[in-house]
């Protein structure tokens, strides 16, 4: 599994481990992601929130699954136009920020969001040049 490197107030670390996770989680998103809220999507906990780009607005939602923190969330970019085609996305138009084996429970909603923000501005890129900038991992 590839070592990504992942700004510490974006994970779990030790001392986190200690409290609720949901409490760990909302504290994360609100320090670092204000503009996002935590809503319950279709019995799941999730979260909302407005990302801005060079060129536009998108609306992320990011909701957590039965098995999670062990299985990574689906992201899903809910307002703002993806144009089909675009690469890095599943068959259902939800977002691929990473493989899901790269996904260990230490990571945490809010590094999804920072994920999303980078995925948003190289979306902009292809979308105005045809090409994906950055390394690439066969999916």
């Amino acid at each position: 599994m590839p070592n990504l490197q992942v700004d510490r107030k974006l994970i779990f670390v030790s001392s986190d481990l200690l409290r609720p996770r949901n409490v760990v989680e909302k504290e994360k998103v609100d320090n670092m992601f204000p503009q996002f809220s935590f809503i319950n999507h279709n019995g799941h906990l999730a979260i909302r929130g407005r990302l801005k780009t060079n060129f536009s607005y998108y609306t992320v939602r990011i909701t957590t699954t039965d098995n999670y923190p062990y299985h990574i969330p689906v992201v899903e970019i809910v307002d703002g136009t993806i144009k089909s085609g675009c690469p890095h996305r599943y068959v259902d138009g939800t977002v691929c920020l990473m493989r899901p084996d790269e996904w260990t429970s230490t990571f945490s909603l809010a590094l999804l969001v920072a994920r999303s923000a980078i995925w948003l501005n190289k979306y902009e890129y292809w979308n105005r040049h045809g090409t994906w900038p950055g390394n690439e991992q066969s999916h």
